[in-house]
């Protein structure tokens, strides 16, 4: 883009000297009225046209990597919830660049492949938030749990009576006891709507908006 923009100045500074130039020429012949300041504002008009569709260009290139790559991670953690990897390390959706770039791909993708991105976005933003919903359920059952533990060994000190041996011995079945149980309460919702959402979402990178927005970010 830059090489891009450096040939369009180059190429206009270059234009503005010969028409400077043919300017001085024509006017040294008689009868022959040539008036470069007529030229300007034609010049600049061209100038600021095509500065703004490089730029438009760029932006949308680089709009089209960043939605690639929310499309990618998404993907790759939808394949992990559908091969039941464990909720609490799972991230599916945690930026959504689509609702911002999207009006820059009207007329690059029809309105199928339009639908199929939105589509994309929408589901995996609903299981992005029961994600998060089941991790939340999960540090609160934990808080709740050191708390628990945290009351049981205060109770547990006052009832020794200040044996230290009967206190540590106590503590240590009770430690062992709250380690090894793994259980924990959590919502059901959660993994219903996951459930019902994983079916419908089609993979994007792979289908033909995914090839037009790779050719769009000049990835292969």
């Amino acid at each position: 883009m830059k090489k891009v923009i450096g040939f369009v100045i180059f190429g206009v500074v270059v234009t503005i000297f010969s028409i400077g130039w043919l300017d001085k020429f024509i006017k040294n012949k008689e009868g022959i009225d040539f008036n470069l300041d007529k030229f300007v504002p034609l010049i600049t008009g061209a100038i600021a046209i095509v500065l703004y569709h490089l730029e438009r260009h760029r932006e949308k290139s680089n709009a089209a990597k960043i939605i690639l790559q929310e499309i990618r991670r998404a993907e790759n953690s939808i394949n992990n919830v559908r091969n039941l990897c464990p909720l609490e390390t799972i991230s599916v959706l945690p930026t959504n660049s689509w609702g911002k770039y999207q009006h820059l791909f009207l007329s690059d993708l029809d309105q199928d492949e339009l639908g199929l991105i939105s589509n994309f976005y929408e589901l995996c933003s609903v299981i992005d938030k029961e994600v998060r919903n089941h991790q939340a359920s999960l540090r609160i059952a934990n808080d709740e749990k050191r708390k628990v533990i945290q009351k049981k060994l205060l109770d547990l000190a006052g009832e020794s009576g200040g044996d230290e041996a009967k206190y540590k011995g106590a503590r240590d079945k009770i430690l062992k006891i709250f380690h090894e149980e793994t259980y924990f309460f959590k919502p059901h919702a959660p993994d219903s709507i996951i459930s019902r959402c994983i079916p419908n979402i089609k993979d994007v990178t792979t289908s033909s908006c995914g090839e037009k927005l790779k050719f769009i970010a000049r990835i292969k």
